[in-house]
């Protein structure tokens, strides 16, 4: 199928020569490396933490067990890929570097696949959305298995492509080892992963029996994760990730929306990510138009597969391949549907990562199959719009929140006598370690308001009152100064305040309003990011 995207021989001759070719490849590499280096430089945020605080300080064994448990949710591979990089030094941001590695090698593994899929300057343009998209930067810079899960895709879907092209018989079982390998980095893999296996299936009937034993060692390797999944299912955190998450109608038409165009920590408002910059919106309209064309050039065609072309005007993809970037693509989000209304709800943003190579290909290949002038006017047109978007990131308002700062400017203000009190509710991950605990370390805030209480699995109605601690924290600082750290929403029309024992939004505003008599705000300092952090300075009563 590539060779029949790729236009007229002789504009597109540039694409023969293989230098340039990975010369580009390798540009795009870099500036997808640059962006995702800025996301991994950032404070630690989320669910990483829960990350660091279980391979952090522990065995393998310990790590295993933990993850095993109903503590964790999610398979064990990045976990161990965690533990092993948090061994290089004593970084915090070194539990990121296996997402980092595997986000950037995504951006050469996509090419290759989609070259294969859609032609060279589709694969180039399928390249470039994945090193641009805010998405797949942001999970490139953080510790949970999302980019290793991508990765692996990937590499199942080529090693499964070269295995139906004859290439040899080792392909089944590569496709096999990453198909394995994804799921063991994160459950919704396992949409993809089926779906690979019957289009196989259907596409590849020559290749059926080795398909199967690949598909059986595969599953065999799995098979002693099979407790932890049963674990998973049953553990309470899977039943809060199933209250915070809403599974209606408009979740199912926004959160595509906002996988193409937005990133995990943005605004959850459809309006306010597509008109943010003029971004998403050029590339939303690049697209549209290419799909446009493409039906029409399709339906002109009155075929439903081309082998050749003559002048490329309007080439088609194999009617096979067609169906292999349908199904990545759709496989997750239908996926998740039938499950989330059989069982409990998943559909919910993250959960959509495993889509991404689909979304991803399936643009390339709808700005491929139109004719020259409108395949270069759309594709440029897209690689704006996510340019802009990818650029975006660099904005230090979409930043991860800025607690390394905060944190510092906090310990000077405290000094060695003073009281640190942070609220914890919207450090975005119910876990013992928050963040600005790691940027302390190894000093720890005197007081966490908010923080969940007792053994795994962590719940945050499990936390002690508020008011109890922050009048302890008061007393305690009488005789030098208080230091609060807040993180603020922009948006309190989003925040739910009706939880019992969660520390309301408005803590803060109305804790300081109502200091005791004799304490006052010395300072107030506002650091930014996507949840921006107040630091206030309060002086006790009896302070020198």
């Amino acid at each position: 199928m590539a060779e029949q995207l790729e236009g007229d021989g002789h504009r597109g001759g540039w694409l023969r020569d293989e230098r340039v070719v990975w010369a580009a490849v390798g540009l795009i590499t870099l500036i997808g490396l640059g962006l995702r280096i800025h996301r991994y430089s950032q404070g630690l945020f989320g669910d990483e933490l829960s990350t660091l605080w279980v391979v952090r300080g522990n065995g393998l064994s310990k790590v295993l067990s933990t993850v095993h448990s109903d503590a964790e949710i999610t398979p064990p591979l990045y976990f161990v890929l965690a533990w092993l990089s948090v061994k290089l030094g004593s970084a915090p941001e070194l539990v990121r570097l296996p997402a980092l590695i595997a986000g950037v090698a995504v951006i050469p593994s996509i090419f290759a696949l989609g070259r294969r899929l859609i032609g060279t300057q589709a694969g180039l343009l399928t390249a470039a959305i994945v090193a641009l998209s805010p998405f797949l930067i942001n999970g490139s810079g953080e510790g949970r298995g999302y980019s290793t899960m991508i990765l692996a895709l990937v590499l199942a879907a080529f090693c499964l492509l070269r295995a139906g092209d004859g290439k040899g018989k080792l392909w089944w079982f590569g496709w096999g080892l990453f198909s394995c390998l994804a799921i063991y980095s994160h459950y919704t893999a396992v949409f993809v992963v089926a779906a690979m296996f019957a289009w196989s299936l259907w596409a590849q009937p020559a290749g059926r029996r080795w398909l199967l034993a690949a598909a059986l060692l595969a599953a065999l390797a799995y098979l002693p994760w099979l407790s932890g999944y049963l674990a998973d299912s049953d553990s309470p955190t899977t039943q809060l990730v199933a209250i915070l998450t809403e599974f209606d109608l408009k979740s199912i038409v926004t959160n595509p929306i906002l996988l193409v165009f937005g990133s995990p920590y943005m605004s959850p408002s459809v309006r306010e990510v597509m008109t943010g910059g003029p971004g998403p919106i050029l590339a939303l309209a690049g697209i549209l138009i290419a799909a446009a064309g493409a039906l029409v050039s399709v339906v002109r065609s009155r075929r439903e597969a081309v082998e050749s072309v003559g002048s490329g005007e309007n080439s088609h993809p194999d009617r096979r391949d067609a169906v292999l970037v349908i199904l990545l693509l759709l496989a997750v989000p239908v996926g998740e549907i039938l499950y989330s209304a059989a069982s409990s709800d998943i559909f919910g943003l993250r959960n959509l990562t495993a889509a991404w190579p689909g979304v991803a290909l399936f643009i390339g290949m709808v700005v491929a199959v139109n004719g020259p002038r409108l395949r270069i006017a759309t594709g440029l047109t897209v690689l704006l719009g996510f340019a802009l978007m990818g650029i975006g990131t660099l904005d230090r308002d979409r930043a991860m929140p800025d607690y390394g700062p905060a944190a510092s400017w906090a310990e000077r203000e405290a000094g060695d006598d003073g009281v640190i009190v942070e609220e914890t509710i919207l450090q975005g991950s119910p876990t013992p370690l928050t963040p600005l605990a790691v940027q302390l370390e190894p000093r720890r805030p005197d007081f966490q308001l908010g923080l969940p209480q007792g053994p795994p699995p962590f719940y945050f109605p499990n936390a002690p009152d508020e008011w109890e601690l922050w009048r302890q924290a008061l007393a305690k600082a009488k005789d030098s100064r208080l230091v609060l750290v807040e993180p603020r929403l922009l948006d309190q029309s989003i925040w739910e305040t009706t939880k019992p024992n969660w520390v309301s939004y408005d803590f803060g505003d109305r804790a300081l309003a109502e200091l005791p008599k004799g304490y006052e705000i010395e300072a107030t300092r506002t650091f930014p990011g996507i949840v921006p952090l107040k630091v206030t300075v309060v002086d006790g009563p009896d302070a020198p």
